[in-house]
């Protein structure tokens, strides 16, 4: 198989005791998105590890490398204990994780091409993504071809990738983190009805919280956004479960997961219903503004007005208080019972991904120590 690309905008870039991949290196501060192509990587040095590492978390990074001294087959001891060195440092310095949150790893035991390149600039040549490559007389190109780097992504890497073997053979850490970013948003809004619902109190006689019945606090965004995050959160519930249906035949681990699932959905269900009661709802949109301009609108129309007005307006907002009030009392037990349904749900839940932690979640590809 042969691929061609003929550029018209590239330079030519011959380095020694530096790196001539340099312009590359100091876009990564830029990029969305970074593809590294090597033989090698450095086995003692970690500057350009780093240099992925520091990179913006939203920064998508492919790495491809060989692993000299791994073989097909080893014919002696000393030959199959080099290679496990070697393997294991390559595992050790490219674990995913540890570089980044968008980081994919594979390792293709057939490359000996060198790419280095963001969707901004590339560099082809003969230098590795290693820092003993500047000790070297490398020579290569660089290009800002835009549609010559969407080549090399899409032509060249992809189809590298075919014949690589990636790092993990599975990994769910990403499903976890997302199960755990929306589990946060959930707690950071359980946090903003509370507010909603209680006040602090600091006082020489003690501290503490009391229900709120005098300010209009209660939000419908806030409800209709637990709303939301206790369906997506519930969803990736579902896929755990069907994840852990496939790393475990314990039937009691899928069991116990189960339950917490059908628990968490009926917690969700349960909320759901709650501020469909009439008193909540009433409660979130109250204006009580609003309310006062109706009442001076129906009942005082034809006497609030001149040296009147002022004690009508206070005789409107009085009556709409003393409904507020009413309303609140009328609501509270609904609200402690949704603010008692979110910590029901979030301890569940704590305890549901405990569970599938103890599963072998994530799982290093067998084929790439083959001693």
């Amino acid at each position: 198989m042969k691929k061609e690309y003929i550029l018209s905008d590239a330079k030519f870039i011959y380095s020694k005791n530096e790196l001539g991949y340099q312009e590359v290196l100091d876009d990564f501060k830029n990029a969305e998105e970074i593809i590294i192509v090597t033989y090698n990587i450095s086995e003692k040095q970690a500057l350009l590890i780093r240099k992925l590492a520091d990179t913006s978390l939203e920064t998508k990074i492919s790495i491809f490398t060989n692993i000299p001294s791994r073989w097909d087959t080893y014919y002696k001891d000393t030959y199959r204990n080099a290679a496990r060195k070697k393997i294991d440092v390559y595992l050790t310095k490219l674990k995913p994780d540890s570089i980044g949150e968008k980081v994919s790893v594979f390792f293709n035991f057939d490359n000996h091409g060198k790419i280095i390149m963001t969707n901004n600039v590339v560099y082809v040549g003969s230098a590795n993504y290693s820092e003993e490559s500047k000790n070297n007389s490398e020579f290569g190109i660089i290009s800002r071809d835009l549609d010559y780097i969407t080549f090399l992504k899409e032509e060249i890497t992809k189809e590298l990738e075919k014949s690589s073997t990636p790092y993990f053979e599975y990994d769910y850490l990403p499903m976890l983190l997302e199960v755990k970013m929306h589990l946060s948003n959930l707690f950071a809004l359980k946090g903003e009805l509370f507010d909603q619902v209680y006040s602090y109190y600091d006082e020489l006689d003690g501290k503490g919280y009391f229900y709120n019945d005098t300010e209009e606090r209660l939000s419908q965004i806030t409800i209709d956004n637990i709303i939301e995050e206790l369906y997506k959160c519930s969803e990736l519930f579902g896929t755990i479960y069907d994840v852990a249906d496939q790393l475990t035949y314990d039937d009691s681990i899928l069991d116990k997961l189960n339950e917490y699932y059908e628990n968490l959905r009926s917690l969700e269900n349960q909320f759901e219903d709650v501020p469909s009661n009439e008193e909540v709802y009433e409660l979130a949109c109250f204006d009580s503004s609003e309310r006062a301009n109706q009442i001076l609108q129906d009942e005082y129309s034809a006497e609030a007005y001149d040296e009147y007005l002022e004690g009508y307006v206070q005789k409107a907002m009085d009556s709409v208080h003393e409904d507020f009030q009413n309303l609140c009392q009328e609501a509270k037990d609904s609200l402690d019972d949704m603010l008692k349904i979110l910590d029901d749900y979030l301890n569940s839940s704590k305890k549901s991904l405990d569970k599938f932690e103890e599963l072998e979640f994530r799982k290093i590809n067998d084929d790439i120590d083959n001693t």
